[in-house]
């Protein structure tokens, strides 16, 4: 028998629609009584979104392929 998952884990599967039906509900209860999860969250999306806001688009190259790492 496995371990139950740490319910803190859950968070960011939880926002991916990445959980099961028992997961989300138990994750849904712990956060009517802990909103810290969120709070982390909103507070990383922020800053992430921030970031990205702030970087230039990389330079384009003649081969968007080599690009991305892709060899044709």
């Amino acid at each position: 028998m496995t371990p139950p998952p740490d319910i803190h884990a859950l968070t960011g599967p939880s926002v991916l629609n990445a959980v099961d039906d028992s997961e989300r509900a138990a994750f849904e209860q712990h956060l009517a009584n802990c909103s810290a999860e969120v709070d982390e969250l909103r507070e990383s999306v922020t800053r992430l979104s921030l970031y990205v806001a702030r970087q230039p688009p990389p330079a384009q190259s003649g081969n968007d392929c080599v690009s991305f790492g892709v060899n044709r």
